[in-house]
């Protein structure tokens, strides 16, 4: 194999070189098509073992605050689960869409935890606590880490009310 030939798959070159790519082509399309790849990759935090997507919104840290990560893992043991079965992903200041998380990371459940389906540009709405089916897929939006872990009557109801959720979703 020679390395002149060699072809590298759109999202290996857009890991590689995350803040520019080559926008020197005589054709105009292909300039577009490179800037429509490099906008479509995201990060995730977990193995996605289980391809269980988590979705939050936290606008100050890459994916959560260390306390409410924590309360997340203890949640998914309790369901019989670690982050190596699930990938976390945050959708703050990203342009990350439904579409492109089933994309790169082939969902069979989805959990919204802040941001709802509108926000992600689901063509459906449905509330907080229900899980809906959507193209092979199984959605569960509640609230936010931040919301769930106050020390509040309200957030200890919202939790039991997810808890109850999570049972039906994960079948525990």
């Amino acid at each position: 194999m020679s390395l002149q030939n060699l072809q590298l798959p759109a999202s290996v070159l857009t890991e590689l070189y995350t803040n520019h790519l080559v926008e020197n082509f005589n054709d105009g399309s292909k300039q577009q098509e490179v800037s429509k790849v490099s906008s479509a990759v995201f990060h995730s935090l977990g193995g996605n073992a289980k391809r269980i997507t988590i979705v939050v919104a936290e606008e100050s840290q890459t994916f959560m605050q260390d306390n409410e990560l924590e309360w997340l893992q203890k949640v998914l043991m309790a369901c019989k689960l670690t982050l190596g079965d699930v990938a976390i992903v945050n959708t703050h200041s990203k342009n990350v869409t439904m579409a492109l998380i089933k994309q790169q990371l082939k969902p069979e459940k989805v959990i919204l935890l802040g941001p709802g389906p509108t926000e992600l540009q689901l063509p459906l709405n449905f509330p907080q606590f229900k899980i809906q089916e959507h193209d092979s897929c199984r959605y569960l939006f509640a609230p936010s880490p931040r919301e769930l872990n106050l020390e509040t009557k309200e957030s200890k109801i919202l939790k039991s009310k997810l808890w109850v959720s999570l049972q039906q979703l994960f079948e525990v």
